[in-house]
């Protein structure tokens, strides 16, 4: 009877010591049995499995296109913003659409170029026909503007010198516009105009020319393109054609310069 006393208290004892161990084991060395176990039968890997398996799709989202914002949709242009777009003209205020003029702001987009003119010439002619100042000084490369009056001796004087220059000059780029602020005049004016033969504009003189008028007739003054004053530019009194030749000759080499 004391031996099977002592034999199952003997079998308690290991059995007590079995158990401390593997407690210990799995506390000091931070692994559970458990897991070890799963270790050895491949399941510690299924929380990683599906991050594999996104990654996958994602590179194969990325190949045949079907991501957001990948790369293939910047090849085929159905990505939001990409570079593709710019090419394409699919993108909002993109590279094609500067070029072919179809984004907002765009200068030219549904119309000519507007030029900035330094001068207003926009008034009326000696038949009531409306003239504006990109008509008169689209063609220019520089405006010989002459204020005249038909009272005035030396101004209906040189009017065919000046017709002469004009026919002479006009195909290197000047332009010459007559000039008037006798309204009260027209048939006279129209008069001249007829008998001479003129074919450079004549119109009223616009408020804004008056800058440019001195206190005799006629002044003469020489503008570029853009209507700006070239240098030296005004001229009193009536010259030979000769004279204004020389004149324009000089302003015409030196805007060549």
């Amino acid at each position: 009877m004391k031996r099977k006393i002592a034999g199952i208290m003997m079998a308690v004892a290991v059995s007590a010591a079995m158990s401390v161990t593997m407690i210990g084991c799995g506390a000091l060395g931070g692994v559970n049995p458990s897991i070890t176990q799963d270790d050895n039968d491949g399941t510690e890997n299924n929380e990683s499995k599906p991050e594999d398996d996104e990654t996958s799709a994602s590179d194969a989202d990325t190949e045949n296109g079907s991501g957001s914002g990948n790369a293939s949709e910047a090849e085929n242009g159905s990505g939001s913003g990409n570079s593709s777009e710019a090419e394409n003209g699919s993108g909002s205020e993109n590279g094609s659409e500067a070029e072919n003029g179809s984004g907002a702001g765009n200068e030219t987009q549904g119309s000519a170029e507007v030029i900035p003119y330094y001068i207003d010439l926009d008034s009326v002619d000696v038949y009531g026909n409306s003239v504006t100042t990109d008509e008169l000084l689209s063609n220019a490369k520089i405006v010989m503007i002459n204020f005249w009056e038909p009272w005035c001796g030396p101004c209906v004087g040189e009017i065919p010198d000046l017709e002469l220059l004009y026919e002479n000059y006009k195909d290197r780029g000047l332009v010459i516009i007559g000039l008037y602020t006798s309204s009260d005049m027209l048939d006279d004016i129209q008069y001249i105009i007829e008998a001479d033969g003129l074919t450079y504009p004549v119109v009223e003189a616009s408020s804004d020319t008056y800058r440019f008028m001195s206190e005799y007739v006629p002044t003469t003054c020489f503008l570029d393109h853009y209507g700006s004053p070239l240098p030296d530019n005004q001229y009193i009194g009536a010259r030979s054609y000769s004279e204004w030749a020389s004149i324009v000759e000089y302003y015409l080499k030196s805007l060549d310069e």
